[in-house]
């Protein structure tokens, strides 16, 4: 019965956050836009939650997160759950072989994975013959998403070992 109770917070505590960073990324972030470029609070959520709970919980993340930003994606729906599961993928990846209380490389590696998403919808937009002239602006949403993860990192890893979220330990 705990233990079931502990997973219903777990995804009650998710939902409730993704929820939240995904109006926030729609409504108020936008307001701090610097020439035209914000962050996706949501993608830096979803990337550092990924590096440091692993693949199980990176899969799902990455696919909910994506279909929600789909939700508000002009062109082609399932680009972004397919590119968010792909990253959160590769974030826990790299989280499997880190200190994760050592921020370097999860700030790093947010910056990384953002370049990576970019570049992934340029070329699906290419590819797909949709215009889009945005190629020039990724490293700047890039720098600008490292920026938020250097900022929320230590509290989605202290969010992540309370006790409602941190994984039961088998031997």
């Amino acid at each position: 019965m705990l233990k079931t109770n502990n997973k219903f917070k777990k995804i009650l505590y998710l939902f409730l956050i993704i929820t939240i960073l995904f109006i926030f990324d729609n409504t108020i972030i936008t307001f701090f836009a610097i020439k035209n470029i914000y962050p996706s609070v949501l993608f830096v959520f979803i990337v550092c939650y990924s590096i440091i709970n692993g693949y199980g919980e990176a899969t799902i993340i990455g696919v909910i997160t994506g279909i929600l930003q789909d939700i508000y994606f002009p062109g082609v729906m399932g680009i972004n759950m397919l590119i968010n599961m792909l990253i959160c993928l590769m974030a826990a990846k790299i989280g499997k072989g880190i200190f994760k209380d050592k921020v370097v490389i999860p700030i790093f590696s947010t910056f990384l994975l953002s370049l990576l998403k970019s570049i992934a919808i340029f070329a699906i937009f290419i590819l797909i013959g949709a215009s889009n002239n945005f190629l020039h602006l990724i490293i700047y949403k890039a720098i600008y998403e490292m920026i938020i993860a250097l900022l929320i990192y230590r509290i989605i890893l202290k969010f992540s070992e309370t006790k409602t979220i941190k994984k039961e330990w088998r031997f």
